[in-house]
């Protein structure tokens, strides 16, 4: 998924390296999946 999302930024002319800093101050506010935590829909 990285790689499609690097693609997409180049083919509009957007550096990867503002993303991921984007992504790394949103995954400290909000947290990451690194808990991989799945939600299998309401029971």
């Amino acid at each position: 998924m990285l790689e499609v999302v690097r693609a997409l930024a180049a083919d509009l002319g957007v550096d990867a390296d503002p993303l991921e800093k984007f992504r790394e101050a949103k995954g400290g506010e909000r947290g990451g999946f690194a808990d991989r935590i799945v939600w299998t829909g309401n029971r």
